[in-house]
């Protein structure tokens, strides 16, 4: 499983081509999530607890299948 998260409003890296390479991505498993809001290191934000729980709700869906 993959799991890759981005800030929206990140000006390092070019937002467009990250969602390009994940639509390429030949894994079944995997999940994409755009913090709108967020910059380029979303779990240094002030809103970071949200993304640790969103990481780890999805690490913890993992380890239970």
């Amino acid at each position: 499983p993959t799991l890759l998260m981005q800030g929206g409003k990140d000006f390092l890296i070019n937002v467009k081509d990250v969602r390009r390479w994940y639509q390429q991505l030949r894994i079944p498993n995997k999940h994409y999530n755009e913090w709108d809001h967020l910059y380029h290191e979303i779990f240094n934000e002030p809103e970071r607890e949200y993304v640790f729980q969103y990481a780890k709700r999805f690490v913890n869906n993992v380890v239970k299948q």
